[in-house]
């Protein structure tokens, strides 16, 4: 057996590692892949969660022993996030003619050329921003939980009763979230 071989994970090893996670384990990788799906109409964070282990599983996405399975799963879940959005931009494709054909008399092409929603790259910007945040706050359940309630519209109220917060625990986790965004924000200053 080769040296490259032997740092992929085999099946059964991916099998028991799986069934070795704890629940606080499994509630943060639920956390993270809710997070990603966040905005994707046709996934939500259970399906990107079983897509990953899936694809682990399966051979499609090789493990490598010297990586935590938690980050393994954590990145194959954005890689996946990531297809979807890519396949979702490359579906939605409006031509000049398509938006001119509505109305003749009012059609000025500069206003569609200068639309911001057409370019990729904000989207790109925002990936890579998310992918930060996560980061940051990988070790902090109420963060993701407080930020994800946030994402998905829900009130302080609905948040904290959802994950046994009372409002001391959610306070001191808006600040701690306030803080660490602020010295992301400071450091993207710094590199522009």
């Amino acid at each position: 057996m080769s040296v490259e071989q032997r740092a992929i994970a085999t099946v059964d090893e991916c099998v028991l590692a799986l069934q070795q996670l704890s629940d606080h384990e499994l509630q943060r990788l639920y956390e993270l892949a809710r997070i990603r799906a966040a905005g994707l109409n046709d996934v939500d964070g259970r399906d990107l969660l079983h897509d990953a282990i899936t694809r682990m599983l399966l051979g499609n996405r090789s493990w490598p022993r010297e990586v935590p399975l938690l980050v393994f799963l954590r990145e194959t879940m954005r890689s996946i996030a990531s297809d979807h959005w890519r396949r979702r931009e490359m579906a939605v494709v409006v031509t000049e003619a398509d938006i001119h054909a509505g109305s003749d008399a009012d059609y000025d092409g500069t206003v569609s050329a200068l639309d911001e929603s057409t370019n990729p790259e904000p989207r790109a910007v925002a990936a890579d921003v998310l992918a930060q945040i996560e980061e940051m706050f990988r070790h902090d359940a109420d963060a993701l939980a407080v930020m994800e309630g946030m994402v998905l519209g829900k009130t302080p109220n609905e948040i904290q009763e959802e994950n046994a917060m009372d409002r001391k625990r959610y306070a001191t986790t808006q600040r701690r979230i306030r803080r660490g965004l602020n010295q992301l924000s400071n450091r993207q200053v710094g590199l522009v």
